[in-house]
C-alpha cells in the first residue's frame, strides 16, 4: 500500500488558510499538547491491548507551518 509523497509546495486552500492558522489559538494548543506527549509509550500500550491485522505502513506527518 503507498501513500501520498507530500511536496513543499502549497495548495490553493492552505495559501488561503494561512493567515487564520497563524492565529488560531485551538491549533497552538493542540501543538503544545503534541510536544508533551509522548506518542512512543502510547503506541506501546496500544500495541499491547491490540493486534495488527496486516503490515504497518507509516502514515506521511502532516506539514505544520
Amino acid at each position: 500500500m503507498g501513500y501520498k509523497q507530500i511536496d513543499q509546495n502549497m495548495t490553493f486552500a492552505e495559501v488561503s488558510l494561512l493567515k487564520s492558522m497563524e492565529h488560531n489559538r485551538s491549533l497552538k494548543r493542540l501543538e503544545k499538547i503534541n510536544q508533551v506527549i509522548n506518542w512512543s509509550k502510547v503506541g506501546e500500550i496500544l500495541l499491547a491491548h491490540y493486534t495488527l491485522s496486516g503490515p504497518v505502513v507509516r502514515a506521511p506527518t502532516p506539514i505544520l507551518r
